[in-house]
């Protein structure tokens, strides 16, 4: 499971600096681009928090269960 979200992770990533690459190339104003890469950074982030919390959420359902059933 790690290895594959470590995976998910450097793609993400390599798509990003690919994107990046791509517009500086076709001439787009840096600090436009700067813009956009805070805003996707921002989203990544509210992204792998609400990921994190859902597993912190099913395992605590889950110790919930294992206790009820002691």
């Amino acid at each position: 499971m790690n290895t594959c979200r470590r995976l998910i992770d450097l793609a993400a990533f390599l798509a990003v600096l690919g994107a990046g690459t791509v517009l500086i190339a076709l001439g787009v104003n840096p600090q436009s681009l700067a813009v956009i890469a805070i805003a996707i950074a921002g989203l990544y982030s509210v992204w792998l928090n609400i990921d994190q919390h859902a597993d912190r959420r099913g395992k605590d359902s889950r110790d919930e269960r294992d206790e009820a059933s002691e």
